[in-house]
């Protein structure tokens, strides 16, 4: 039976005198070639994704027309966190967004180091690459979905955005973590769309500041939805160890850096990657590239567009910020 209409059965058995669940078997990444399924998300007004497949949540987000806020709930590979995460009620901040700003607290958040990587021993269900589950005790779950049943409708019934994390802990105690939601900005550029938001921002300006008066710099970790030419910039890290900062100059190293970016991407289950550099400008020296910064820009064009990837350098001055695009073609 599937899963659709079995869940239909249950939802409906809860109430004796109307029919409130309705199942429809369909491929949702194919949403717009089912006029069932495309009529039910114009018509709702929250479309819930628990399918726990950023494939499915970004879909979702970014290629259904619907006024409807959109929230993904799931649990981490080891069902031992419960993740929400739920727009705003306006979709000014929307769900893919909100999965990158996610990411960045699991990156930065020591408590998350292992959230997102396997742990457990791993079950193959079926005969496809992708048929791998885990074990979860059922008692996990259940507690798992009484806390999800009641965020849901708290976070419905908020205006803003919300990105919450929930532990199970062995005593049966449950910690919560609540990750702070930042306006999201949008820049075109060559045919892609750059998306970051002001979380990042407030980060390079404190970094520029600690170094002041010297330039500093780093590079740049997102992840790039090569289908529908986004580009997210997520973090930016600090200037390894043995880079050269001064006044009117910015070399950055390469100490240690290869394994941090390595780590980044364990710890998001290969989301986060290397997306560019970033360096400051001091005061009175505006945010255009300098004959170095271009340089630089020549650099990244060349070394990516082989694979057809994409880069972007950022220049970060007194509050405010240039996005300088190298693209693949």
């Amino acid at each position: 039976m599937p899963k659709a209409t079995a869940v239909a059965m249950m939802i409906n058995d809860l109430f004796d005198s109307e029919e409130v669940g309705q199942d429809i078997v369909a491929n949702v990444l194919r949403s717009g070639e089912h006029e069932q399924l495309k009529n039910a998300l114009g018509e709702a007004e929250l479309i819930l994704d628990m399918s726990a497949s950023p494939t499915v949540s970004r879909h979702l987000a970014a290629d259904v027309e619907s006024s409807a806020r959109r929230f993904s709930l799931f649990l981490n590979p080891a069902g031992t966190d419960l993740v929400l995460l739920a727009e705003d009620a306006e979709r000014r901040i929307r769900l893919d967004d909100l999965e990158m700003q996610y990411y960045r607290e699991v990156i930065r958040n020591e408590l998350l180091a292992d959230h997102l990587r396997p742990n457990g021993q791993r079950l193959r269900y079926g005969r496809s690459c992708r048929d791998v589950t885990v074990s979860i005790p059922q008692d996990r779950l259940a507690i798992a979905g009484g806390i999800g049943a009641r965020a849901i409708r708290l976070a419905a019934e908020a205006q803003e955005a919300r990105i919450s994390l929930w532990r199970l802990r062995p005593d049966l105690g449950v910690d919560n973590l609540t990750v702070p939601v930042y306006r999201v900005q949008v820049a075109d550029r060559e045919g892609w769309q750059i998306r970051y938001d002001e979380g990042l921002a407030e980060r390079m300006f404190s970094l520029r500041a600690e170094r002041l008066p010297n330039e500093t710099g780093g590079v740049l970790i997102g992840h790039r939805d090569m289908h529908r030419r986004i580009l997210y910039i997520v973090e930016a890290l600090a200037a390894p160890p043995d880079s050269e900062e001064r006044p009117i100059f910015f070399q950055r190293g390469s100490k240690g850096l290869r394994a941090e970016v390595e780590d980044i991407g364990s710890k998001t289950a290969g989301a986060l990657v290397y997306v560019g550099e970033w360096h400051s400008h001091p005061d009175g020296h505006g945010l255009d590239p300098s004959a170095d910064d271009q340089k630089v820009l020549a650099w990244l064009r060349e070394k990516l567009a082989p694979e057809g990837l994409p880069t972007v350098m950022l220049i970060v001055g007194n509050g405010d910020l240039a996005i300088h695009f190298a693209g693949a073609s």
